[in-house]
């Protein structure tokens, strides 16, 4: 499925120890595919922290379906910082909020007939950060069964 999160630009609150955190607020958005859709609910959910030359993620997102059932995305991270993205954070700067790729493989928890099969699913995702949104393309892992 395809997912976008509509969002606002970061908080962005630095420490003495040289760690910076994000805070991202989630306006909204919607999700397509071909067994679920609907929309993205607006909530605070995707805190984000860099130190060390490492990205850790803390990512909650709540979906609702185009028939009423809601779903919890979550998900949490750590990546390193590519030397590209490093470069965009200097000491005294703020970072760009844009062009940023990563990789997810979110959990989803659901209360709705019909959609058990979600909590089972084995998926995984791919990212990129825009200045408004965040765009996710998210895949379920093909099962296999060993003979």
């Amino acid at each position: 499925m395809f997912i976008r999160l509509d969002m606002g630009p970061a908080q962005q609150l630095r420490g003495d120890n040289g760690e910076v955190r994000m805070i991202y607020r989630v306006n909204g958005g919607h999700f397509t595919g071909d067994r679920l859709s609907g929309q993205v609910l607006p909530v605070v959910g995707d805190w984000a922290s860099i130190k060390d030359g490492q990205v850790t993620m803390d990512v909650r997102v709540q979906l609702r379906t185009d028939d009423g059932v809601d779903v919890l995305m979550a998900y949490e991270g750590i990546l390193p910082m590519e030397d590209g993205m490093r470069d965009l954070l200097p000491p005294d700067a703020r970072l760009s909020q844009s062009g940023h790729h990563f990789r997810v493989t979110p959990s989803l928890e659901v209360r709705g007939a019909g959609y058990e099969w979600l909590a089972k699913a084995k998926i995984f995702g791919v990212g990129i950060r825009f200045a408004d949104a965040i765009e996710y393309h998210v895949y379920e892992a093909a099962c296999c069964t060993q003979t």
